[in-house]
């Protein structure tokens, strides 16, 4: 367990945010949506509509595209840090900085 936590910390999941939150409904933003903490709900224009709150498919690549810092915008910025690996940086291996299954 203690690995399963360090590892998604390196990614920006951070313990305290871990916890339940893969039972917790949240708003499915836009594929146009881009996260930002400057703008309201974070970029989700989706935020508070009805029709797109549900939980996320954990098991499943179906739920690969989503940013979970929209999804889940009634956490504060301080709930996610920051990756590790930059996916600019071309000296870390591909596979530290983009996911196989959503290539983001």
């Amino acid at each position: 367990m203690f690995t399963y936590f360090y590892v998604l910390n390196d990614f920006g999941f951070k313990l305290n945010t871990l916890l339940f939150l893969n039972l917790a409904e949240g708003y499915e933003p836009d594929p146009s949506d881009l996260y930002s903490p400057e703008l309201p709900n974070f970029g989700n224009s989706n935020y508070g509509k009805g029709d797109f709150s549900r939980t996320i498919a954990w098991g499943q690549s179906d739920d690969a595209q989503i940013d979970v810092r929209l999804f889940f915008v009634y956490h504060n910025k301080e709930s996610w840090g920051r990756c590790r690996w930059s996916p600019d940086d071309e000296s870390v291996p591909r596979f530290w900085r983009y996911s196989n299954v959503s290539e983001k």
